[in-house]
């Protein structure tokens, strides 16, 4: 049993739930060509992405509001394009393309389930693909992207680093490396990157990411703006996934101060996709703060359901505490503390929220 699937069942103990998953996908499933995330103002293509189109660079991590989703997909499909792709690696174990495919494939998989030993199988193939194909790029973008998704920041810069040195042309090591160093707190380095990103490239993922910079900058209002703007672009675009940028513009919206605004633009994500637990946990948090308590519960039930991240339950938790059910909490509580022991992996993705919940609920101390 893998680690998410014992989240659940350590959930479903007491809230029998029918777990949905998230309908949008970071590729095109099987040999389909990755959508692009940007619009290269010049040529970038390298001549590998050229010949392997479906590993070609994947410009936008997903880990909240500073990343954009691509393309659709289902998880039937997935799987159905992991078993062929294992089946010609296993034929032949020098692959590459295969191997490259099938960390594609995982990833996405692992985006849209939350299944974080997808993320694990994903950078497995991704490395396996690079050990193949040395000189080959697409497999070493994706471990990058994939890196980032984990939360192992440095690694991720490190290799985005490398390709961009080696390859100039190379925006998806550009992207990955603006992202990752401004996960790390490497704002004036991240800043140099956008602005070299958005000066060779247009699009909602360059809007996005820049409305996180802004609003990690301290210019709230122009994070907002940009958001906006990101939404309206890929409105008109059916390469997007629009679900996401109106999630976008809901956190930014709510950050920001207007509620209503971020209420609206949560609730036309989840219309989308109902199963987006991003947003579930943002209209959550709206319900909560203008004092629907109830209404609150239920959505974060919701989201728990789909993926149970240790912000949501915390909140969850910290919501029954307030409705004076100390069953209720207890329950919300432990889950978070299973998270902690269940793998390594949830360890280090969702440390901050760990940190958090140790600091918030008294569990806090020097080593932690």
């Amino acid at each position: 049993m893998n680690s998410s699937s014992s989240i659940l069942e350590h959930r479903s103990r007491r809230f029998p739930r029918a777990y949905g998953v998230l309908i949008a996908s970071f590729v095109v499933v099987g040999v389909t060509v990755v959508a692009s995330l940007v619009r290269p103002i010049g040529p970038t293509a390298t001549e590998t992405q050229d010949r392997n189109p479906a590993a070609s660079t994947l410009l936008a991590p997903l880990t909240g509001p500073g990343a954009a989703i691509p393309a659709v997909g289902s998880i039937a499909q997935i799987d159905h394009s992991i078993r062929a792709w294992t089946t010609n690696l296993a034929a032949n174990p020098k692959d590459f393309i295969s191997a490259t495919n099938l960390a594609t494939l995982y990833h996405a998989r692992g985006r849209l389930t939350g299944n974080l030993d997808d993320q694990a199988r994903a950078l497995e193939a991704a490395r396996t693909a690079a050990a193949i194909a040395p000189n080959q790029t697409a497999a070493s973008s994706l471990e990058a992207t994939i890196l980032y998704t984990l939360h192992d920041f440095g690694a991720s810069l490190a290799v985005a680093d490398r390709l961009y040195r080696a390859n100039p042309a190379d925006l998806g090591a550009l992207a990955t490396r603006a992202d990752t160093e401004l996960e790390l707190g490497q704002m004036a380095a991240a800043r140099a990157d956008y602005d070299t990103l958005a000066a060779r490239a247009s699009g909602p993922a360059i809007d996005i990411r820049l409305a996180r910079l802004a609003y990690l900058s301290g210019d709230a209002a122009r994070s907002l703006t940009l958001a906006i703007a990101a939404r309206d672009a890929a409105t008109a675009d059916p390469g997007t996934d629009l679900g996401f940028y109106h999630y976008a513009v809901g956190e930014y919206a709510r950050l920001t101060g207007d509620g209503e605004m971020a209420r609206r633009s949560y609730t036309a994500a989840i219309a989308l996709r109902p199963a987006d637990f991003g947003s579930l946990l943002g209209l959550g948090k709206v319900q909560a703060s203008t004092g629907d308590l109830a209404g609150a519960i239920a959505t974060l039930e919701q989201a728990a359901a789909i993926v149970p991240q240790p912000e949501t339950l915390t909140l969850l938790g910290d919501l029954h505490a307030l409705m004076g059910d100390a069953t209720g909490a207890a329950d919300a509580y432990a889950t978070v503390g299973a998270i902690r022991t269940l793998s390594s992996i949830e360890g280090l993705v969702f440390d901050r929220q760990l940190l958090l919940f140790d600091l918030d609920h008294g569990a806090a101390t020097s080593a932690s």
